[in-house]
This record gives structure tokens, C-alpha cells and sequence, in this order.
């Protein structure tokens, strides 16, 4: 992932050939178009003094470093997800490489309450694939888990 990260295209001359890029992009053309409309609006910002040139707010190397330590990342947390006292929900998508549905399973097999959804035909970023989807998913979740709560008394 890291390498496909920096070698993805980070500049545009203006929004329509940013817009260009994305739309038929095997990756973003996965994204709803209300998502898709707004990493566009928001996500590119002007680094020229004419105005004229468009960049990855998030450039390619801050997004590479996410992925840059994943094979070496300590197992420790995986490996206590048991210990947690509070109810936990895992969402991930149906073709996720990221985090597939077994790897979810199997990380999440020992704890006591956790509630695991897979989303049928999205990957990992399931906010930006079906967000109307997930919002109802986690809402439901929410629902579920708020009997559960007990509320904290105010120490003022």
C-alpha cells in the first residue's frame, strides 16, 4: 500500500482535471459521488500564488507513513482486544483487504460483547463507499449498546 500510496497522482492544474482523475480511478470510483464531491471540495487545497495549481491537503508521504509500519506493528493489541470491559463493534466490508471479515472473526472470537457487522460489496473505507449504510449500521449498534451504558455520575 505504501508504495501504490506515493505513486498516486497528487496534483492537478484545476477541479475538473482533479474531478477527472478521481471518477474513473479504480479506488475512488468505489466512493459514493456525495464523498467523492467533497474529498474534491475539501480535501485539495492551492499552492500556487497564481492559484492555478491543486495538491492533496493529506500528500501522498503523510498517507504512506500510515501503512509504512503495519507489518511490523506489535500484535499486543490484537492480542488484549479480550480485556476490553465495554461493548465493541467491528464494521468491515465484504472485500476488505485491509481488515477481511475472517481477520475480524479472529481477532474478536474471545471478546465478551462485541457486535461484528460486514457490509455486503464494500472494501475497507465503508464511510466513503456507503455512507447512508453505515451511519444506519452504526446507529443500530449505538441503539443496541445504549441499555448496556451506565451513566457516569457529574464530579463538578
Amino acid at each position: 500500500l505504501r508504495e501504490i500510496t506515493m505513486k498516486r497522482r497528487s496534483t492537478w492544474s484545476d477541479l475538473q482535471s482533479a474531478r477527472s482523475y478521481f471518477e474513473p480511478h479504480a479506488f475512488f470510483s468505489l466512493w459514493d459521488s456525495r464523498i467523492l464531491d467533497l474529498h474534491i471540495k475539501y480535501g485539495l487545497e492551492t499552492v500556487s500564488d497564481s492559484g492555478e495549481e491543486l495538491v492533496l491537503k493529506c500528500r501522498p508521504s503523510n498517507e504512506a507513513a500510515v501503512y509504512a509500519g503495519v507489518q511490523h506493528a506489535s500484535p499486543f493489541t490484537t492480542e488484549h482486544l479480550w480485556k476490553i470491559q465495554c461493548p465493541v463493534a467491528f464494521l468491515t466490508g465484504e472485500k476488505s483487504l485491509i481488515c477481511p471479515p475472517n481477520h475480524v472473526e479472529d481477532i474478536t472470537k474471545n471478546m465478551s460483547d462485541c457486535v461484528r457487522v460486514v457490509m455486503p460489496d464494500a472494501g475497507h473505507l465503508l464511510v466513503h463507499e456507503d455512507p447512508d449504510a453505515t451511519a444506519d449500521h452504526y446507529v443500530c449498534i449505538l441503539d443496541a449498546f445504549a441499555p448496556k451504558i451506565r451513566p457516569r455520575s457529574a464530579n463538578l
